[in-house]
């Protein structure tokens, strides 16, 4: 097939762009393609971070890109639809997680009607922070593609509830694979200045309220009242909340058992954070699915996960990790208490087994035939 991305790339940053390139990268295998990506995503006033762009050097996608969109400009929307209509696509696969770029796609959808199929991959249908006035937008916006893809279940629904009757196929997010090879946990643990006999819970990625970091840093005062030996590394650039938790941790003095980064983790440290980890904590106030359960098992790292959203759907309890209620920080403490001296370390190679059905060959293979 000749298949059109409508994605941020490399050298965008975040796991939007970090899966569109796994994701192509695997399509270009035995189809060919070309990516459209943003010559701006955000327009800075709305970005809390502190850039958009990985910093460095970055490998980008094998094939064909240009930089054209801006998510503000219009005109550039319709460069965008006549760069792909001249590439003559079977189908434009168009990544979609946030309502601030449906005018944008909705206008490219509609541009590209007589050109090609158009299939919308939805990372998230409803946010997780209530934006107000955007259901009939994103109804519309979901109607007028040829077809859908979700990566979980609840995702799904939300569509059923949004009354979107276009054509859904739920597929799964895959491992991701870009972070590298799992390291010892005890060099890994001493590149980050961790004993090697202290277990090690991750929080990993940005910090929005949603995740449930205040619930965490609880649990952890809760291990601390039992006398539990850990290490809570927190590890991340804060959108909102960093001041409030430097306040919790001073506040009981959980200093020597907590660190905070906060700052955008660069793809080359990832594995050291999941390596010299000995589970990975996702207390998440609300979810459809998250990116941080497959960088987990790549690196054959159980997780703890709320029973929120997608979540449950990719999680074995007992086997791949626990689920806990969400917004409960005696039972997280509980969970923790419980496995941190041997229970997750325990659970890895049953993680390295569960973990091959979320390959990226078995995504590719059914999401080609949604494509096709």
């Amino acid at each position: 097939m000749r298949i059109a991305l409508i994605s941020p790339l490399p050298p965008y940053r975040g796991g939007i762009s970090t899966f569109s390139y796994l994701m192509s990268s695997h399509l270009n295998v035995k189809h060919e393609l070309y990516g459209v990506n943003f010559r701006r995503l955000y327009p800075q006033i709305l970005f809390p971070g502190k850039t958009q762009l990985h910093q460095g050097r970055v490998d980008l996608p094998p094939f064909r890109t240009d930089q054209i969109l801006d998510s503000v400009v219009p005109p550039t929307w319709d460069l965008a639809a006549k760069r792909i209509a001249a590439f003559e696509p079977d189908v434009c696969l168009i990544a979609y997680w946030m309502p601030f770029l449906i005018p944008a796609y909705w206008r490219l959808v509609r541009a590209l009607r007589s050109a090609c199929q158009t299939v919308v991959l939805c990372h998230n249908v409803e946010e997780h922070e209530t934006v107000p006035a955007v259901r009939w937008l994103k109804r519309g916006f979901f109607q007028a593609a040829d077809r859908l893809v979700v990566l979980s279940s609840v995702s799904s629904r939300q569509l059923d509830a949004l009354s979107v009757d276009t054509p859904t196929e739920i597929l799964f997010h895959p491992l991701t694979t870009v972070y590298g090879a799992e390291q010892s946990q005890t060099g890994a643990k001493a590149q980050l200045r961790i004993p090697p006999d202290v277990p090690v819970i991750l929080f990993f990625g940005l910090v929005r309220p949603y995740k449930g970091l205040t619930q965490l840093l609880e649990a952890a005062r809760l291990l601390q009242q039992q006398g539990i030996s850990f290490h809570l590394r927190i590890a991340g650039e804060f959108y909102q909340g960093y001041d409030e938790a430097l306040a919790y941790i001073s506040r009981w003095d959980l200093g020597g058992l907590v660190t905070l980064e906060n700052r955008f983790i660069p793809d080359g440290d990832v594995s050291t954070y999941f390596s010299a980890a000995d589970v990975v904590a996702l207390p998440y106030l609300s979810a459809t699915q998250s990116g941080v359960v497959p960088i987990a098992y790549h690196f054959n790292r159980p997780v703890v996960v709320t029973d929120v959203g997608g979540l449950p759907e990719v999680v074995v309890p007992g086997e791949t990790g626990f689920l806990i209620p969400p917004g409960d920080c005696t039972s997280l403490a509980d969970v923790l208490a419980q496995n941190l001296k041997h229970g997750f370390i325990d659970m890895r190679d049953r993680v390295a087994q569960a973990k091959g059905q979320f390959s990226w060959e078995n995504f590719i293979t059914r999401l080609e035939q949604t494509l096709s």
